[in-house]
């Protein structure tokens, strides 16, 4: 039997035959982020923000952002749901917790005017109700507390632990392991609150990430000269998910692509082959 995980693991490529991705993801919409975006976006890295938007102010607030600009200020990012008062979801009925994300979904949808489908817990809080809650409530990933340390797909996208905690003191050294992984999809998950970045020299450091990462990428650091793909969660979720799509022939050397997506694998023989939506590959 073809073993698809295994298969995208070791044969899959992101987009433009990368095989490093690098994805953050930072939690409560406040008013630091403003500062993060403009690094982000100096060095072209992408992040989910996940907001609780019955804590957002229609206009002004010191602490929180006002939800009059979260689509303006979010645009090339993406919005994900935090549970609508940042509850300790544990602690919830099933009910109130299914409300929590269905309602911060609804609210949040208003504003940026596109599904949102992904979370993170707040407090880092969940068991295996809250996860069928969140199911139930139609999100598909949630990023957990729980940093590994490490670069490996998801196994379970509604418990997905991220690589590091900014605070990491060996942040950059993991991330230059990162750089190394060969013959597999790598993905290096970056986690935190941007108000963190006012103390201990963390704006110092969110630059030196962003840069490394961009330098990285523009050398073409990865494996076989390959750039870094920079995305958001649910851009690697959406990907991922098409490559469960394909179609192999019994000796894996002809793939079809049923997904909307174009997909990239890596061939036999190493070389990255594109396989449009709908297209059919041989991969020799």
């Amino acid at each position: 039997m073809h073993d698809t995980r295994k298969f995208i693991q070791t044969r899959l490529l992101f987009p433009k035959a990368c095989s490093h991705a690098v994805t953050l993801s930072y939690d409560d919409g406040v008013q630091q982020d403003r500062r993060m975006l403009e690094v982000l976006d100096r060095y072209g890295l992408k992040c989910t923000f996940n907001l609780s938007s019955g804590l957002l102010p229609e206009s002004g607030g010191q602490w929180y952002l006002p939800s009059c600009e979260v689509a303006e200020l979010y645009r090339g990012h993406e919005v994900a749901a935090h549970g609508l008062t940042h509850p300790w979801l544990t602690r919830c009925t099933h009910a109130r917790a299914v409300y929590e994300c269905v309602e911060d979904r609804h609210r949040l949808e208003k504003l940026v005017q596109y599904p949102i489908r992904g979370m993170a817990y707040p407090y880092g809080d969940y068991n295996e109700d809250v996860i069928t809650a969140l199911d139930a409530a139609g999100l598909r990933w949630c990023r957990t507390v729980a940093a590994n340390g490490g670069f490996a797909l998801p196994e379970r996208f509604l418990e997905w632990h991220p690589t590091a905690h900014h605070s990491d003191p060996k942040l950059l050294e993991r991330f230059d392991s990162f750089l190394k992984i060969k013959e597999q999809l790598a993905i290096f998950y970056l986690w935190g609150h941007s108000y963190e970045f006012d103390k201990d020299g963390g704006w110092s450091l969110l630059e030196k990430f962003c840069q490394r990462a961009r330098q990285a990428s523009d050398a073409g650091e990865c494996e076989g000269g390959a750039s870094i793909y920079f995305a958001t969660n649910g851009e690697i979720y959406d990907y991922l998910k098409a490559a469960e799509q394909l179609v192999f022939s019994a000796d894996e050397t002809i793939a079809v692509n049923h997904s909307s997506l174009s997909l990239w694998l890596r061939a036999p023989q190493g070389a990255a082959v594109e396989v449009p939506s709908g297209a059919v590959a041989l991969l020799g």
